[in-house]
């Protein structure tokens, strides 16, 4: 019996230890291949050059990225900071592999074939622009950061920009726990390059990447201010992507954020069952091939919506997946917003619509829509006026 008992024992531990070789054995060639799926997407990344793949631009690289326009301008103003591929291979290179599981684990909607086939591992929107200026600094600071406003405007708007600053900007800057800063895109005007630069230098709040400014670029435009948000404003809570002719109240507004308790939302006007328009003569005209479903997903206007940073991040990560789609706030809000599963809140004060220019349509609002310089300047008057006064009847958009 002592001799059975003892081989019994033997045949058992042998077993075992054969068992935990193989172990380490899987162990090691996982690790292995995780190295190398790492390597994978830093060298995709490093030759996609301006995002290649014809996926991340509606039409041509040459004309949506410009590398040299601006040699002579090599030395940049004193506070601005440029940046590259490089450090946002470092920043970002553990992000696929973790976006990989959530993404192989839910069931995502997809825009097309080519998002269908396209897995993590295939990188398809790497939006790997350089800035041209960056502000990298600017929502660090001893107060807790609320919001960050992105005010998503073109090269030479320069007189909307400033109009900005000098109405409901200065609400902005008078909130200790709100930044606000202007996003764009470059053209080839040398002069105007040189003029964007000095105003960066005046007022510190311009951030600009090295692709083609343009309508059909909206999309770059807007994935390019969430990688922003995720990457140098992530302490703040709240994001407000808008456009330069919007006119925002803003103590309207944080008195809507104070009320938000959802980790992960956008809140704007919200458009569900809109469908792509088949009219070749149409500026919002949506070739089948480039959205072959029959109506689109849930998605709020472009206009201006407040997005959550953690929103912003997820939605960031999951474009980097997801072909590009020119109308922007379809894409963002609709299609990428959909596949990382963010919750979508209409809110009436939020306008795509025109107001009346008075302080009184304003009192409620929290913005208003192609609102004219002349505009903003009367009412941001009226709205600082402490004499205000209104009726129930004015036209609130």
């Amino acid at each position: 019996m002592d001799g059975k008992t003892n081989y019994k024992t033997i045949v058992v531990l042998v077993f075992c230890l054969s068992c935990m070789l193989n172990l380490l054995a899987y162990l090691l060639m996982y690790n292995a291949s995780r190295e190398r799926t790492l390597q994978d997407h830093s060298k995709f990344l490093l030759s996609s050059g301006g995002g290649g793949g014809g996926n991340i631009q509606p039409s041509s690289l040459s004309e949506n990225r410009l590398t040299n326009s601006f040699a002579p301008l090599a030395a940049a103003p004193e506070g601005t900071v440029r940046i590259g591929v490089q450090q946002f291979l470092k920043a970002r290179l553990k992000s696929p592999e973790v976006l990989s599981r959530k993404l192989q684990e839910e069931d995502n909607s997809n825009v097309d074939q080519d998002n269908q086939n396209a897995t993590v591992g295939n990188v398809t929107n790497p939006h790997n622009y350089t800035y041209v200026i960056n502000q990298p600094d600017i929502c660090r600071g001893d107060n807790p950061l609320d919001l960050i406003i992105v005010v998503c405007t073109s090269v030479a708007g320069f007189s909307k920009r400033q109009t900005i600053r000098e109405t409901w900007g200065l609400f902005a800057k008078e909130q200790k726990n709100v930044k606000n800063l202007f996003f764009l895109g470059v053209q080839d005007e040398e002069n105007i390059q040189k003029k964007v630069l000095e105003e960066s230098e005046i007022h510190h709040d311009i951030v600009q990447e090295d692709f083609r400014d343009s309508y059909r670029n909206l999309s770059i435009k807007s994935v390019g201010a969430l990688k922003w948000m995720t990457d140098y404003c992530h302490i703040a809570k709240f994001g407000l992507k808008i456009d330069d002719d919007i006119f925002v109240n803003i103590p309207n507004l944080m008195e809507t954020l104070s009320k938000v308790t959802h980790p992960r939302i956008i809140i704007g006007h919200l458009f569900v069952g809109a469908r792509p328009i088949q009219n070749r003569n149409s500026k919002w005209h949506t070739a089948k091939e480039d959205f072959p479903r029959d109506v689109y997903p849930p998605y709020v206007s472009g206009t201006c919506y407040i997005v959550s940073i953690q929103a912003a991040t997820d939605i960031y990560h999951v474009s980097l997946y997801t072909k590009l789609f020119w109308l922007e706030d379809i894409y963002i809000t609709g299609i990428c917003a959909e596949k990382a599963k963010i919750k979508l809140v209409h809110e009436g004060e939020i306008s795509f619509m025109t107001r009346e220019a008075s302080g009184c349509a304003f009192e409620h609002a929290i913005t208003g829509h192609k609102v004219s310089s002349t505009d903003m300047y009367k009412i941001y008057r009226e709205l600082r006026d402490p004499n205000l006064k209104c009726n129930n009847d004015i036209n609130r958009g």
